[in-house]
Parts: structure tokens; C-alpha cells; sequence
């Protein structure tokens, strides 16, 4: 009768820990390259990840990072797309050596538009190109360079760059999961980005540019259009690609792939399990959590330390979110994370402490946000405690 209950209890925990498992219709593809991760551009749900923390050089993909500098420049007004940008007498060369993509065979001191140099960067992956804008931009390449490290810095993703377009090996380090966050960052900040890279072709000096994104040629893919393709011996053969179908968007993201076919293939399988997972979402991701303080009071001359354990409530999911710590209603500087990740069925944690002398005398409220941009399919939380600054006087 023991044994009996013993075996009975056995099976409650078994039947327990398999009905915490999430259980998909979609069975998750077996991918052959060296790094993955499919997202949902929507709510920044990942679907599926293979080695998506592991940084690897990026090879051409880095031109997305610079791309979504030029873009900013543009919808700030310091940069139009009919504005010429003079090529340097180094553009010129990189445009004319063969150990470079692109090859757009700039004359030193031609003026070529930025809708141009965009068109070559994203269709035809033109080195030359990106380097032209950096130097329009900031005055060279290095400068440039450490302005998207600064931005890669400031997301809270892991990315070291070390040149503009991606053909350096040493020193350039991104993950798959960085990568999918670029994307998607590009695509929701600047979607014009799309117009260039669905273009199947690109003329420029009167030759004719194929695109190296193969399903975009001879619509192999429904609904593809776009991103970027990648290669160096370095990084192997790289693709983070998207497509859009009935209003959704998916993104994916192949690192070190064999050859240029298979990172199109496993872009497409990667892909096409992302729409299917799409279609089993339906109800919008919630959050539950708690901070370590719900009242502090505290002097001028002391801190507090607060700290926030929060986590979504489906199983099984995996999120990219911006969230961050607000005071009074206002984001604190320095303590926003775009790029906040939460799993399902574990707390995530965050801690921030408060100096009182930087804060004025009175009552105080301190959240932590989820969801801050308020993103398709999933709630926006936030967790409050309450502050009370005394005074010197008190």
C-alpha cells in the first residue's frame, strides 16, 4: 500500500512537471549553422534560439547598426536622401578592390546621393558604400564606429563593432540575439529601411546590382523582403532575414552557415516555424512580479537599494522587452533596457539604488516598467514602492 502511494505521488509530480512544459503543434526545426534565433518583430517573442548568446563576428549584417545611424541622421533633418555625399579618395579604393563586396567602382570626389549608397548597402552589400556615409557623417570611419558601439551600449545588447560594413573578423562580436534586437530596432524605428532592402536590383553606373538576399530572387518566399546577408572567414555565411505575412512580421537570424544556399534554406525553414508560431499565439503575454521595498524613508545623507523580480506568466516563453525604472512618472537616465529579457516560469531581476541627496524632500514614487513602448501582445506592468525623503530638519 506504501509502494502504491509512493508510485502515486511519483506520477502527480511526472504529470505536474509535464503540463508546466509547454506543448507546440509546431515542431521546432533542426537548424545547421553555428548560431539562430527567430523572433516575433511585433512582441520581441523568440521563438526558437541555438547559441543565441555566443558573439560572433557579424560580417555584413553589420551594416544594419550603421544603416539605422544614417536613417536617424535623416528623419533628424541633419541628412536628406538627396543629399550628395563626396567620396573619399579610400571609398574610392575600397570600391575598386576586389577583396570587397559590392565593387560600385566610385570615382574620388563624385558626389553620390544617400538614397543611392543606400540602395548599394542593402541590395548589393556595398563595403564602399557604407564607409561613404560614415565619413559624411562623422568625419571618419573610427568616429563613426564608436558611435555604434555606443549605441550597441546604450540598447543593453551584446555587440562590439570594429569597422562600419563588416569586414574586419577581429574585434567585431555579436550575438544572434543582438542581432534579431538590431533588426527589429531598424524595422520599428525606420521601416523605410524595408524599401531598400526588398529591391531585387539596384542600377548604378550604368551596371546592374543583383540583391544577395536569394529569396528575394524569382519570389522564393512568401512574403520576404528583407535584410541582410553577411560573409567573411570568420563569420561564415550570415542572414538576418524578415517577412511579413496577413499584417505579422517575423525575423531570423542564421550565423555561420556552410555556403550561401544553406543560410538561405535555413533562413526560410527558420522562418516559416516563426509564422507558425504566430498562429498559435492568442492571448497577449502578462506579467507578474514584486519589488524588494514597498515603503522607504530615509535621510538625505543615506541611500536605498531597490530591487524588482518579475516574470511572464506563460510558460515556456521568451521575451526581448523594453522596460526600465521610472521616478515620478519620469524614465531615470541610464537604467532603460530596450533589450530586458524575460522567460517564462522564471524571475528576471533588476536592482537600482537612490541616493536621497539627489532627491528633493517629500514623497517619491519608483516603478519598474514592462513593456515601456507598449508593444503588440504583451501587456504593459509596472511595480511601484512608495519613497519619503525626510528632511535634514526632521
Amino acid at each position: 500500500m506504501a509502494r502504491q502511494r509512493h508510485i502515486g505521488r511519483v506520477l502527480c509530480v511526472l504529470l505536474a512537471v509535464l503540463l508546466s512544459i509547454p506543448v507546440y503543434a509546431v515542431e521546432a526545426p533542426a537548424v545547421n549553422a553555428a548560431g539562430a534565433v527567430v523572433m516575433d518583430a511585433d512582441t520581441g517573442e523568440v521563438y526558437y534560439s541555438m547559441n543565441a548568446d555566443e558573439a560572433r563576428p557579424a560580417a555584413s549584417m553589420t551594416k544594419l547598426m550603421a544603416v539605422y545611424l544614417a536613417l536617424e541622421e535623416v528623419s533628424a533633418g541633419r541628412l536628406a536622401l538627396d543629399t550628395p555625399v563626396t567620396i573619399s579618395t579610400n571609398a574610392a579604393a575600397m570600391s575598386n578592390d576586389k577583396r570587397y563586396s559590392g565593387l560600385e567602382q566610385f570615382r574620388a570626389g563624385e558626389g553620390v546621393p544617400v538614397d543611392a549608397l543606400l540602395r548599394l548597402i542593402l541590395c548589393a552589400s556595398g563595403n564602399a558604400s557604407v564607409v561613404a556615409l560614415a565619413e559624411h557623417i562623422s568625419g571618419d570611419e573610427a568616429a563613426f564606429v564608436r558611435c555604434m558601439n555606443e549605441r550597441a551600449a546604450a540598447w543593453g545588447i551584446s555587440a562590439r563593432f570594429a569597422d562600419c560594413c563588416g569586414f574586419e573578423d577581429g574585434g567585431n562580436a555579436v550575438t544572434p540575439y543582438a542581432m534579431a534586437y538590431l533588426a527589429r530596432r531598424v524595422i520599428v524605428d525606420y521601416p523605410e529601411i524595408l524599401s531598400y532592402s526588398a529591391l531585387k536590383t539596384v542600377d548604378f553606373h550604368d551596371k546592374t546590382y543583383k540583391t544577395t538576399n536569394l529569396l528575394l530572387r524569382d519570389d522564393h518566399f512568401d512574403g520576404i523582403d528583407g535584410l541582410k546577408t553577411g560573409y567573411t572567414l570568420g563569420a561564415g555565411y550570415c542572414f538576418t532575414a524578415t517577412a511579413a505575412r496577413n499584417g505579422r512580421r517575423v525575423l531570423a537570424v542564421i550565423m555561420g552557415a556552410k555556403n550561401g544556399e544553406a543560410r538561405a534554406s535555413e533562413a526560410a525553414k527558420l522562418l516559416e516555424y516563426g509564422f507558425a508560431r504566430q498562429a498559435e499565439r492568442v492571448e497577449p503575454y502578462t506579467f507578474t512580479g514584486r519589488l524588494s521595498v514597498r515603503r522607504a524613508e530615509f535621510y538625505p545623507d543615506a541611500s536605498v537599494t531597490v530591487a524588482c523580480r518579475v516574470t511572464c506568466g506563460q510558460a515556456g516563453a521568451t521575451l526581448l522587452l523594453p522596460c526600465g525604472w521610472y521616478l515620478d512618472g519620469e524614465p531615470i537616465a541610464g537604467w532603460q533596457n530596450s533589450a530586458f529579457r524575460m522567460t517564462g516560469g522564471e524571475y528576471r531581476q533588476s536592482q537600482i539604488t537612490l541616493n536621497g541627496e539627489r532627491l528633493t524632500a517629500g514623497e517619491h514614487v519608483l516603478e519598474f516598467r514592462v513593456n515601456t513602448a507598449g508593444l503588440q501582445g504583451s501587456e504593459q506592468y509596472a511595480m511601484r514602492t512608495e519613497l519619503l525623503v525626510l528632511s535634514d530638519a526632521a
